[in-house]
């Protein structure tokens, strides 16, 4: 499958235990436990479509398949051990034949930059913490069809950035 491209949801089911069966052997002795659960997490969000919890209405259309990984270098993380960078996934996710793309705050919050026509799937990699500044952004992709792979427990602690003493952002 080609990044972009629009499958139906027959040919989608019927590739799914192609998908993640040469996904997930051809990985599973060189990757950690964390990797392989993000790289079946986005195989089978792709393989059903990813629109598997959402109303008739809302799968008409399937999304592109590309993933967004949220990266900040001084993000913080709560409830869980990081022990993956995001670089580490987006780079995994890209050996498997998934094209990942690393996005900041900034960008998660920008419509124009990141939304559900261009991304399939968002990975939170910082535990139970998430981009508030982004929030609204985050809702209105899950709302067009995008899914969410998360280390933690989703949208619990939010996380803003404040402006240091000599004028950087924290």
């Amino acid at each position: 499958m080609k990044s972009g491209c629009t499958h139906s949801p027959q040919l989608l089911h019927r590739s799914i235990n192609s998908i993640t069966a040469k996904m997930v052997k051809w990985h599973m002795t060189t990757l950690n436990t964390f990797t392989k659960l993000f790289i079946t997490s986005v195989a089978l969000c792709f393989a059903t479509g990813c629109t598997g919890v959402l109303p008739v209405a809302a799968r008409q259309t399937v999304p592109p398949m590309r993933v967004a990984v949220f990266y900040e270098e001084t993000f913080p993380t709560y409830g869980f051990l990081v022990r993956i960078t995001p670089e580490q996934i987006a780079q995994d996710l890209r050996s498997a034949g998934i094209a990942a793309d690393l996005l900041g705050v900034d960008a998660l919050k920008d419509p124009s930059q990141f939304d559900a026509k261009r991304y399939a799937a968002l990975v939170l990699s910082y535990g139970n913490t998430y981009p508030d500044e982004a929030f609204a952004n985050l809702r209105n992709f899950h709302r067009r069809g995008g899914s969410f792979i998360t280390t933690g427990v989703p949208f619990t602690h939010p996380v803003r950035r404040v402006a240091a003493p000599d004028g950087s952002n924290r």
